[in-house]
């Protein structure tokens, strides 16, 4: 079983997340103007932890970026290459996304990359739980080690307290040097190692 994140690892969705959260911030009569990357050093990354360094609604700061994403979602392309990663290893293993973006907004994108069908489930941030109590969910639910792929400190510390295994990606939200901290598994530096990367911790998914 692998595991993606979705925005920084699949979708190339820093600027379009970005100005989602600057909408939001508006939208409770907020006046900062949020940096490029308000995501880099954040722990967790998720749009309810950027609502709390901003001290704003967290409830409505996600829900207004949901809104904003599905309406401009269209916008953010996937990373080049991630389609035939992604179709590869679905070929011989399943594919889930745990993510903090809603549901409908990763699977709408999905199907307009025609990537749907190669995800047998999609967890985001409108599923009650945590990254960590998901990927043990699954886990438990499926019998067997997962494989989760992210961009971000969070993304680590998830898959080790799951005990799960962790491939970091370098192209992502958050530095290389920041990643090193909870020593993942593996770290690759483009999408085209991300099937070799795979099938190198295979035998330890048992």
């Amino acid at each position: 079983m692998v595991i993606f994140d979705f925005d920084g690892v699949i979708c190339d969705s820093l600027k379009l997340c970005r100005d989602a959260c600057q909408f939001a911030a508006k939208q409770q009569n907020s006046s900062v103007i949020l940096e490029t990357n308000p995501f880099r050093y954040l722990d967790p990354v998720t749009f309810e932890a950027v609502a709390q360094e901003l001290g704003l609604n967290e409830n409505i700061f996600s829900r207004d970026v949901a809104s904003y994403l599905y309406e401009y979602g269209e916008q953010a392309p996937f990373f080049f290459g991630m389609s035939q990663a992604i179709e590869t290893i679905a070929a011989s293993h399943d594919l889930f996304i745990v993510s903090a973006s809603h549901s409908d907004v990763i699977r709408q994108q999905l199907h307009r990359h025609k990537l749907l069908s190669s995800f047998a489930g999609v967890l985001g941030g409108d599923i009650a739980g945590s990254k960590k109590e998901k990927i043990q969910h699954l886990q438990t639910t499926f019998k067997t080690k997962a494989i989760m792929l992210g961009d971000s400190i969070s993304d680590i510390k998830a898959a080790n307290e799951s005990d799960a295994l962790s491939i970091a990606v370098t192209w992502g939200w958050q530095p290389q040097g920041y990643l090193d901290k909870e020593n993942p598994t593996l770290m690759v530096h483009h999408t085209y190692d991300i099937a070799k990367a795979v099938i190198s911790l295979e035998t330890q998914l048992k």
